[in-house]
């Protein structure tokens, strides 16, 4: 019986490594896609100041550098944005060195 259980749950696994890789990676392409809209428009409106690239090293982690929203209130008042990649874009007020995540 303990034969079975393994080989059902190693057979699982790697189905489900084989589904969630794919998906996982064709989810962070597209919400990357879609900041790069976003991105694109708000510096065709707003301006170069509004988007700009963070490198790793500037980063808390390597998990705020891959993805971070942040709301907080400073100069101003609210200020919103979004990261992705280090793509930083404010999605509403100034983007700036003293926000949380820098």
């Amino acid at each position: 019986m303990y034969g079975i259980r393994r080989s059902v749950r190693d057979f699982v696994l790697h189905v489900g490594m084989y589904l969630a890789w794919p998906v996982a990676v064709g989810c962070s392409l597209l919400s990357f896609a879609l900041l790069m809209v976003e991105a694109f428009f708000i510096l065709l409106f707003r301006g170069l100041r509004y988007v700009r690239w963070i490198p790793p090293s500037r980063c808390e982690n390597f998990s705020t550098w891959m993805s971070a929203e942040w709301q907080y209130y400073g100069r101003g008042g609210m200020q919103r944005g979004l990261r992705r990649f280090g793509l930083e874009v404010a999605r509403k007020g100034y983007l700036s060195n003293h926000h949380p995540l820098v």
